[in-house]
C-alpha cells in the first residue's frame, strides 16, 4: 500500500494543482474578458454620442444658414416714401399726400400707392405714423377695424 500511495500521490496532486491552474486562468480570461467587453461598449457608446452630436450640430448650422439667408432677403425689401403739400384750389383745402412704392433690391414690385391727408398747416411731425400703406403695424390696426365691420354685415 505504501508503493501504491508512493505512486498515486504525484499524481493526484498533479491533476489537483492543474485543476486549480485552469480554475484560475479561467477566471483571469473571464476578468479579462469582461475589461474588453466595458471598453468596446464605451467606445460605442462614444461613437453613438459624437455621430448624434454631430447631426445636432450640421442641423443647427443648416438652420441657422437658412434663417440667415431669410433675414438677408427680406433686408432687401425697401420701401421708398416720398412726401408732398397738396392745394385744391376748387375747395381751398390743403392735404397732405404721401406716397409709397415698394422695392425688392432696385425693382420696384409696386405702384405710388397715395394717401391723402387733410391738414390745415403741413408740419411733418403732426402726420401719424400709421398711415403708411407698407407699415406692419399699420395693416394690423386696418385688420382690427375691418373686423367689427364684417362681422356686423355677417349676423345682418
Amino acid at each position: 500500500m505504501d508503493v501504491v500511495l508512493w505512486f498515486f500521490l504525484p499524481i493526484m496532486v498533479a491533476i489537483g494543482s492543474a485543476a486549480l491552474t485552469y480554475c484560475v486562468m479561467q477566471a483571469r480570461l473571464d476578468a479579462a474578458v469582461a475589461d474588453q467587453r466595458e471598453k468596446a461598449a464605451r467606445s460605442h457608446a462614444d461613437a453613438e454620442f459624437r455621430t448624434k452630436l454631430t447631426e445636432e450640430k450640421i442641423k443647427a448650422a443648416e438652420e441657422a444658414a437658412y434663417h440667415r439667408a431669410f433675414d438677408q432677403f427680406l433686408n432687401e425689401f425697401r420701401v421708398e416714401e416720398r412726401q408732398f403739400l397738396r392745394d385744391d384750389r376748387d375747395t381751398g383745402q390743403k392735404s397732405v399726400v404721401l406716397q409709397e412704392r415698394l422695392f425688392f433690391r432696385n425693382i420696384p414690385l409696386s405702384r405710388w400707392i397715395e394717401c391723402e391727408i387733410a391738414v390745415d398747416s403741413f408740419h411733418p411731425e403732426r402726420i401719424p405714423s400709421n398711415v403708411s400703406v407698407f407699415n406692419p403695424r399699420a395693416l394690423i390696426d386696418r385688420r382690427e377695424t375691418l373686423r367689427p365691420a364684417a362681422s356686423a354685415a355677417t349676423a345682418s
